[in-house]
């Protein structure tokens, strides 16, 4: 316990690491369409994880519950995506409900 400041945390170049994560994604998702290895696969999701912890590491403490609801907001979408793609009804409506509701209170 305490061992994270409640202060927004910046990398060094914080952008371009952005950029060339989001490169290194793409050029891993063609990779992986074209050889269907794990390696392209593994560093996907190295790349998607510096994403996400660089994303929210720059937000400060009092932020926080922006962050969670936006991350909720995410999870709603994911919901209603995957709703569209098995065919249920269900699902899409319940994942728009639950992040069209997560948006809303991220920009409140």
């Amino acid at each position: 316990a305490g061992k994270l400041t409640s202060a927004a945390t910046k990398l060094p170049g914080g952008h371009m690491l952005n950029a060339g994560a989001a490169a290194l994604s793409l050029i891993t998702l063609i990779w992986y369409f074209n050889t269907g290895g794990v390696l392209p696969l593994f560093l996907m999701v190295l790349a998607a994880l510096f994403i996400g912890y660089h994303l929210i590491m720059g937000i400060g403490g009092a932020d926080m519950p922006v962050v969670v609801s936006m991350l909720n907001s995410y999870s709603g979408w994911a919901a209603a995506a995957i709703g569209f793609s098995l065919g249920n009804d269900l699902l899409i409506v319940v994942g728009a409900l639950v992040g069209s509701s997560g948006a809303i209170l991220s920009y409140i």
